[in-house]
């Protein structure tokens, strides 16, 4: 359900064959007041719109135009549960109803019901219910609920038993829910800059009080290892001028004060710890001693200057990508058959399309973090149960799955050279747009499945085309999708 497009509805829209205006919430401790809400449910599920239907509680339109907007009080609405129990138990064939609690920029609290999946009309009671007698029905027309006639009930069976036919929507999808509208998401779930900088400060402050009054015995040290000790003698643990000078950057930036004995990481000392073999080299290991204070004092000095390159590396990045924006779609077979091979291109401007491989790659010191947490978000559509994942192919034969192996790698710095893996589209390019293709194996009669990537785009983007052709469609389809 996306909210910006049911205030609008609120604040512009008037009463329509999928939109009734209600002040009061329906009093479910009056069987005349669920009837009305049967009654009402009923109606707009006849209606002839393709459109989800919404029942709106806190709003009215009165006669002369006047509109008022009021609210509710949210205790008045019962749990979404009982209202689908109700249409379950009273009402044939299935339909569906959701119920959300939503608030505009004034504060003000509004209850939507939503009734969805009327594909299956007529819609009718199918048992006495309070004063409504079995078989009642009515259809929404216009602002009304009106009683169906002969004409309507014909169309709707003509309908159902039309010839068996394809037909596909495409829609925006937002938050793993699919919507009427298309928008172009950005990447806002990356670390909390700010969060970091107060770590830093934290870690720098501890570092500055820290004080080093324990002693390491340095005969420890040695522990039979004399001969080694000899080919490979300890090292101090020292703090490079690298890593002197990123502190002191921090320092700067941020306005502390180094104080003298920062950088004293008393007797802390790298050890001799064996031999590390490998197909290409022979090199011995090294491990930390000292004090236990020592120790600590010098891993946090690390700890530190890690955390600021990585910060300072996550500022470029996300100073690169703040332009770029995404854009995630969703099919949905809407005709009266399911289909197989269905092939979709979707047309970007040229301009404005980003492929992988213009997708800004992040330095090696934040590659793991963001491949290890962020990767499939930035690529993938959001996914959610109720929507099918992709399950297709591309036009080149190339699979859509991640290899496994791929997660193995030591610095995962593999899966972001080939985001490829992830944003599943067969691109090809001529004077103006670049051109997605992908397949899909099968789309079941009202099965809704993500497109198979996430579409990157920059700059200033308001439609784009795609055309659909399959197995059973009668003719390719082209349409446009406009974006907010």
């Amino acid at each position: 359900m996306n909210d910006e497009l049911i205030i609008k509805y609120i604040e512009n829209e008037y009463e329509n064959e999928f939109l009734d205006f209600k002040l009061n919430p329906y009093n479910w401790n009056e069987q005349s007041s669920k009837s009305d809400f049967l009654i009402d449910v009923i109606s707009l599920s006849n209606s002839s719109t393709e459109k989800d239907r919404y029942i709106i509680l806190g709003v009215k339109i009165k006669s002369n135009g006047e509109r008022i907007i009021k609210g509710i009080n949210t205790n008045d609405l019962v749990d979404s549960a009982e209202y689908q129990q109700i249409v379950t138990e009273n009402i044939e064939p299935t339909l569906s109803v959701e119920v959300k609690i939503i608030t505009n920029s004034v504060g003000l609290k509004f209850g939507i019901i939503k009734i969805f999946n009327c594909n299956n009309k007529p819609y009718l009671l199918k048992k006495k219910y309070g004063n409504l007698e079995p078989g009642f029905i009515k259809v929404r027309k216009g602002s009304r609920n009106s009683n169906i006639s002969r004409y309507i009930l014909d169309e709707m069976y003509e309908s159902k038993n039309a010839k068996t036919e394809s037909k596909f929507k495409v829609s925006g999808l937002i938050n793993g829910k699919i919507s009427d509208t298309v928008e172009l998401g950005k990447y806002d779930f990356f670390p909390n800059i700010e969060k970091r900088k107060e770590l830093l400060i934290n870690i720098f402050n501890e570092i500055n009080d820290f004080k080093i009054d324990d002693v390491f015995n340095r005969n420890k040290l040695y522990n039979g290892k004399e001969n080694s000790f000899t080919l490979f003698p300890p090292k101090p643990a020292k703090i490079e001028e690298m890593i002197r000078k990123n502190i002191r950057s921090l320092e700067k930036a941020f306005k502390l004060k180094i104080s003298e004995n920062f950088f004293d990481v008393g007797d802390a000392t790298y050890i001799y710890d064996g031999i590390k073999s490998s197909n290409l080299s022979i090199s011995p290991q090294y491990k930390l001693e000292g004090s236990q204070k020592s120790k600590e004092k010098y891993n946090l000095i690390m700890k530190l200057n890690m955390i600021i390159e990585s910060t300072i590396s996550w500022l470029d990045f996300l100073k690169k990508i703040e332009d770029i924006r995404y854009i995630e779609l969703a099919i949905t077979e809407i005709g009266n058959t399911s289909d197989e091979e269905i092939e979709i291109s979707i047309k970007v401007p040229k301009t404005n399309y980003i492929s992988c491989e213009d997708f800004p790659r992040p330095s090696n010191n934040i590659v793991k973090e963001i491949n290890v947490n962020f990767s499939e978000k930035m690529f993938k559509p959001y996914y959610l149960e109720d929507i099918s994942d992709f399950r297709g192919i591309l036009p080149s034969g190339k699979s859509y799955i991640l290899p496994q192996n791929y997660l193995l790698d030591k610095n995962n710095i593999e899966i972001f050279n080939e985001p490829s893996n992830y944003i599943d589209y067969d691109v090809i390019y001529n004077d103006k747009f670049a051109i997605l293709n992908f397949t899909i194996k099968s789309l079941k009669e009202n099965e809704t499945m993500i497109f198979p990537g996430k579409i990157l785009v920059k700059g200033n983007v308001n439609q784009l085309r795609y055309s659909i052709v399959s197995k059973k469609s009668r003719e390719k389809i082209s349409e446009t999708i406009n974006i907010l």
